[in-house]
């Protein structure tokens, strides 16, 4: 038996697709790891009430299974334990060491939202930096360090870029976006750059369309994120599994950037 066959059979038993798995599976690697994909896959296939030894034989890789599940569920316990103490002694949320977070008319469950996305929105922050970083470096190699002016951008976007850095430059009391123009470009401006120089990105990238689509289903995480509403477990699965793929991407190419 395979970890193919255990996905299949995870599958079935979850009632749901065999890439909705991988997503759990690599959300479980992420949230959970570092350990392999069989331990990963193993988990999700425990959990789902799949009998994994049918499918994994290796006594090391099945005690290891056995151990991280305990210590998700052990964590997992402490996590709604601390919830339950929060919720019963005080409205004020413990963000981070040094942040709390309290407000006298929102509901608890609000607050408690801000704390639950603050993940996400750190993945969101690494990913569409990674992308601009990624961009830049390429076009810099290519056409040299100032290829914005150079990489023949439509008028649309280099109107629209002009215009954020007109507005930051009559606002000098706040914080800028970057010093390059691509940071004040949106999320469509980038798949836009990886399609107008796709010749310069073919050697990093499988085809355009797995870029494109990468970047298009961040996007939408991202307009929830920025508009400040959580997301659902499905999205922030595949957040998580955009962002694994993007890096495992870039990291087997690292030598080309």
């Amino acid at each position: 038996m395979s970890i193919t066959d255990l996905k299949k059979e995870t599958s079935r038993k979850s009632k749901v697709t065999s890439r909705a798995i991988s997503y759990r599976a690599q959300a479980i690697k992420l949230n959970y790891g570092p350990f392999s994909d069989e331990v990963a896959y193993g988990i999700v296939a425990q959990q789902a009430g799949v009998e994994v030894t049918r499918f994994i034989t290796d006594p090391y890789i099945l005690a290891e299974i056995r151990n991280q599940i305990d210590r998700i569920n052990l964590s997992e316990s402490e996590s709604q334990k601390q919830k339950t103490k929060t919720i019963v002694a005080t409205k004020i949320v413990q963000i981070a060491k040094d942040l709390q977070l309290y407000d006298p008319i929102l509901d608890k469950s609000v607050i408690n939202d801000a704390k639950d996305m603050t993940i996400y929105y750190a993945q969101l922050y690494v990913f569409e930096n990674s992308v601009r970083e990624v961009i830049n470096r390429i076009l810099s190699n290519h056409l040299g360090t100032n290829w914005w002016g150079k990489a023949n951008v439509k008028k649309e976007v280099l109107d629209n870029v002009q215009t954020r850095i007109d507005n930051e430059n009559q606002n000098p009391w706040h914080s800028r976006r970057g010093v390059h123009p691509i940071y004040y470009t949106d999320i469509s401006d980038l798949i836009y750059l990886f399609r107008r120089h796709w010749e310069y990105f073919s050697d990093i990238f499988p085809r355009l369309e797995w870029v494109s689509e990468k970047l298009e289903q961040v996007s939408f995480s991202r307009n929830v994120v920025n508009h400040h509403n959580p997301l659902s477990k499905r999205d922030r699965d595949r957040l998580a599994m955009n962002l694994i793929d993007w890096q495992t991407q870039i990291d087997s190419k690292k030598s080309k950037l």
